[in-house]
């Protein structure tokens, strides 16, 4: 990323990158692209690479696929799911002293 403040290009560019990671087909990357706006669609990629990452969505493509389809209401769905997760109370795995003297 080039400067200091990313922008979303920047965004869009690493949602490029990540999108191999969670098995994001090119021709379905492409359909995204050309369907939604940039900045949409590294927020839509985004969106599901969290959820893979959570769990909750097994197959990726066929996410994204439905975006595509409901290209019309995905911005409200994604700004939705964003607002949702900022007020999930975050996981927390706190070691006690008590943790370290288990047989």
């Amino acid at each position: 990323m080039g400067s200091l403040t990313p922008d979303w290009w920047d965004f869009f560019r690493a949602a490029g990158i990540l999108r191999p990671m969670i098995v994001i087909s090119e021709s379905v990357w492409i359909a995204v692209k050309d369907r939604l706006s940039k900045s949409t669609a590294a927020a839509a990629l985004a969106l599901v690479f969290e959820k893979v990452r959570a769990g909750e969505v097994i197959c990726p493509c066929v996410c994204l696929n439905v975006m595509v389809e409901n290209s019309e209401a995905v911005k409200p769905y994604i700004r939705r799911s964003f607002v949702g997760r900022l007020k999930r109370p975050a996981a927390c795995v706190c070691v006690t002293a008590d943790d370290n003297k288990r047989p």
